[in-house]
């Protein structure tokens, strides 16, 4: 189910009938939580399973947590555990042909198989959510949650669950606590959000790919400029696909009464590829600029340390996008475009 089938419209007219129809805040959640994980099991009903005991894992570790005096080693299994769902769904039959590759080159013959594995829908947006709950509690950013359905709707919540925005722990579960009331002002700016984001999609991103997908997919009968302006094409495509998707999440989640981040401003517009990366999928490089590139000392051990980090943050966010050399390839890319941005921009200050 996506934003743009006529289903959809049917499903939210009755979730938000619901919603708004009962009072106390419990109710209102747990109504929200049904209607996700409906929304969620109507592509694939078998992977509510996986995707119910990735919540688990992110509700019982801090709890677990907290009852060994705050050790370290919970959230490191927690984060390794949902990091290995995610390599096994995703990245498995990746790393297993790149392996049968390499060794196809030293003239070596693997039997190693080929796993039948049926990617998940958003496991990548709730595998990182998950990942953000548990850090932000540790960090003290977020209180511990021992309510189960709470960590659950977060996690779940159906706007955001397939194609994002990604939302921390600390943005979005604060907004449980407040007494919620639609107000013209949900209405007209996710009115607004919502019919800019099914223009984006429905309109300019649909349409754009009736030339854009034929080139793609046989480039060598199209001629070269064909392929050129397929190209850029493409460059439109995608920007107007996932913007909009994500203007029409907020949009629906304002209706809730709830807010979700701004994920795109005009990154064509951008004077530098850093500033094209805090305004192209903003909530994927915030998340990736705090949980990983921080982390890992972001600029706080030299010049060479910095770069370094940019690289490894840049390659495994391409990574994420896809599992396929191209992505890892356009990750290395934009992290040797970064850390020359910052050079250039330290020797001509």
């Amino acid at each position: 189910m996506i934003f743009t089938e006529g289903i959809f419209l049917v499903f939210f007219a009755i979730v938000f009938t619901l919603h708004w129809s009962v009072t106390g805040r419990s109710a209102r959640h747990i109504i929200l939580l049904i209607a996700s994980c409906i929304f969620y099991g109507w592509w694939d009903w078998r992977f509510l399973g996986l995707f119910w005991l990735v919540i688990i894992i992110a509700w019982a570790v801090p709890l677990l947590s907290q009852r060994l005096n705050h050790k370290q080693w919970p959230l490191t299994a927690g984060i390794t555990l949902c990091l290995a769902i995610l390599g096994y769904f995703k990245y498995a039959n990746f790393f297993i042909g790149s392996l049968q590759s390499a060794a196809q080159s030293l003239h070596i013959t693997l039997s190693t198989p080929t796993l039948q594995v049926i990617l998940p829908i958003g496991i990548s947006f709730y595998i990182f959510h998950a990942i953000s709950y548990m850090i932000d509690v540790r960090r003290g950013h977020v209180q511990l949650e021992r309510s189960l359905i709470r960590v659950a709707l977060y996690i779940a919540f159906f706007p955001q669950l397939v194609a994002g925005p990604i939302v921390r722990a600390r943005d979005f579960i604060p907004q449980f606590n407040e007494d919620k009331t639609l107000t013209n002002d949900d209405i007209v700016a996710g009115t607004r959000a919502i019919l800019i984001g099914f223009l984006y999609k429905a309109l300019f991103a649909d349409t754009l790919a009736l030339f854009v997908d034929p080139v793609f997919n046989d480039p060598q009968s199209h001629s070269a400029h064909a392929r050129v302006m397929a190209t850029f094409g493409f460059y439109s495509q995608i920007y107007f696909d996932f913007a909009g998707y994500s203007l029409m999440a907020i949009g629906v989640a304002r209706f809730f009464g709830y807010r979700l981040p701004e994920n795109f401003r005009f990154p064509y517009l951008a004077t530098s590829i850093v500033d094209f990366w805090r305004r192209w999928h903003m909530s994927l490089s915030f998340w990736l600029r705090d949980y990983l590139y921080i982390p890992l000392g972001g600029s706080r051990f030299g010049t060479f340390r910095r770069y370094l980090n940019l690289m490894i943050t840049m390659l495994l966010g391409g990574l994420w996008h896809g599992a396929s050399w191209a992505f890892v390839l356009w990750g290395g890319l934009h992290g040797a475009a970064l850390a020359i941005n910052h050079a250039t921009h330290d020797i001509f200050k």
